[in-house]
């Protein structure tokens, strides 16, 4: 009896991994195209630096990305590309910049909060800005806790780019969640590794 009672919870562990696998498959979350900065809704180039930024407002499509809607946050997909042939730039993502763009530009615009972000989305929008580690693998993860490190997985990284070499992500800028939004201003800053001089690419959108 004993033997058979094992059995029969192996069997029921079995059943339950195979159904969690199905459900966890259907989470799954699309990557979002990552086109030629060129191809994007605004782009910009500026002394051997590319930028494209592309919007994404529609609830549709946001479900699609993330399979909920950020409401008080416009998801900002940002493409950054080094044009240059022989000079390595360094994109920081805490360097970014944005404000409301009726400001006047030689005003101060806002700092990124890069993970602090993340947090920030996650507390508006799930009401919990706590990113819950899984047991033993994602599938133990709740549906929420999913969407939230999909959010973070998806947020735009700091990184080094050789000539010709690329990066994109995500970045999160806040809005307001009740009636039409301003126009935002973002401002790109990219450094030239070799001289540590600057570069800011501002875009409106």
């Amino acid at each position: 009896m004993e033997v058979l009672a094992r059995s029969e919870s192996l069997t029921a562990a079995v059943v339950w991994l195979s159904m969690a696998s199905v459900c966890y498959a259907g989470d799954k979350f699309p990557e979002f195209p990552a086109h030629q900065a060129s191809d994007c809704a605004i782009s910009k180039e500026q002394a051997g630096i590319r930028i494209g930024v592309q919007p994404v407002e529609d609830p549709k499509e946001q479900k699609q990305y993330f399979h909920t809607q950020l409401r008080g946050f416009i998801p900002v997909f940002v493409i950054v590309q080094n044009a240059s042939d022989t000079e390595s730039l360094l994109f920081v993502r805490t360097d970014l910049r944005y404000g409301a763009a009726a400001i006047p530009a030689d005003s101060t615009p806002k700092p990124y909060g890069s993970a602090a972000s993340v947090a920030t989305v996650n507390s508006i929008v799930f009401g919990s800005a706590s990113l819950v580690g899984g047991v033993g693998s994602d599938m133990a993860l709740s549906k929420e806790t999913q969407i939230q490190r999909n959010i973070q997985n998806k947020e735009m990284e700091s990184k080094t780019l050789s000539p010709g070499a690329s990066t994109h992500g995500f970045v999160y800028i806040p809005v307001t969640k009740n009636g039409p939004r301003e126009k935002i201003r973002l401002l790109v800053p990219v450094t030239r590794a070799g001289t540590g001089d600057s570069v800011v690419l501002e875009v409106v959108f």
